[in-house]
């Protein structure tokens, strides 16, 4: 699957198969093979419902989940102006503390600012790194004529 072109008469059975989804060749007697090199195979939906919308062959640009938060701030306190007052999503406080470094905890005095984990957004999954959903599989495709059963 590295977007060569092949015989379409040494490999008429993929050629068959899968004609001239991923490229032409020379138009004549060549057809491409797909060039997934670099690239995360997504199996085609075909009726499953897990990725409904895409048509097969179709590629697909990099994604993140979208992470949304609010912060809301108003009044004073203890006579402060509190810029925050109540938080959703992935944003909660963060006073600061001796070392002048945000902490992030339950409000006890001025806040001074804005702590950001997508990890406390509803649903979020987060993890040590962003990936697509991705299922493991060997990059290939092999075209081959079955041998005759014997009797």
């Amino acid at each position: 699957c590295d977007g060569s072109a092949v015989s379409r008469t040494d490999y008429a059975d993929l050629y068959a198969a899968i004609g001239t989804v991923w490229g032409d060749g020379d138009q004549i007697s060549t057809f491409n093979l797909p060039d997934l090199r670099g690239e995360f195979i997504r199996g085609f939906d075909a009726g499953r419902g897990v990725d409904a919308d895409r048509v097969f062959a179709s590629d697909q640009l990099d994604q993140m989940q979208r992470i949304t938060a609010r912060a809301l701030g108003y009044g004073t306190d203890g006579g402060m102006f509190a810029p925050f007052a109540s938080f959703d999503g992935a944003f909660s406080e963060a006073e600061a503390n001796n070392n002048g470094r945000a902490a992030v905890g339950t409000h006890s005095g001025l806040v001074s600012g804005l702590a950001f984990d997508s990890a406390g957004s509803p649903n979020a999954r987060v993890g040590s790194e962003t990936r697509p959903r991705n299922v493991a599989m060997t990059y290939a495709i092999k075209a081959f004529y079955p041998v005759a059963a014997s009797s």
